[in-house]
């Protein structure tokens, strides 16, 4: 792990009030940081995914259990920031798909058109 963010600031396991706690406490940063895009986490939590699976014992299949898999899907919609009629913000859901089924683990938005990041329903509720 680097000793600091991409942003080049030192790194935050704490998290401001706001941000992500769980991006904080493994990469040390997360997209609601200054400097920071919400493509540079995505990023960071997929290569932490791919480091982690480099090293996994290779599943054979034969018991029905699938590997941990993480995914991510983007849902056009309008963004409450920019005046558009388009659907400019981007609602970007991770799933992890286990054994017993696919949970989400998480939601960010992002609009490309004016730079917002505006809170989830799931952001919102979980702070």
């Amino acid at each position: 792990m680097a000793d600091t963010a991409p942003n080049g600031r030192p790194l935050d396991h704490t998290g401001p009030l706001g941000h992500w706690r769980s991006a904080h406490r493994v990469h040390g940063w997360c997209a609601d940081c200054p400097g920071i895009e919400p493509w540079q986490e995505l990023m960071a939590w997929r290569l932490r995914e791919d480091a982690r699976l480099v090293d996994a014992e290779p599943e054979d299949g034969k018991d029905g259990a699938l590997p941990f898999i993480v995914d991510s899907t983007a849902t056009p919609r309008p963004c409450p920031s920019c005046p558009t009629a388009e659907d400019s913000l981007l609602v970007f859901t991770l799933t992890a798909t286990t054994a017993s089924g696919t949970h989400t683990i998480g939601t960010f938005a992002y609009c490309p058109r004016c730079h917002d990041t505006p809170r989830t329903p799931t952001e919102a509720a979980h702070g």
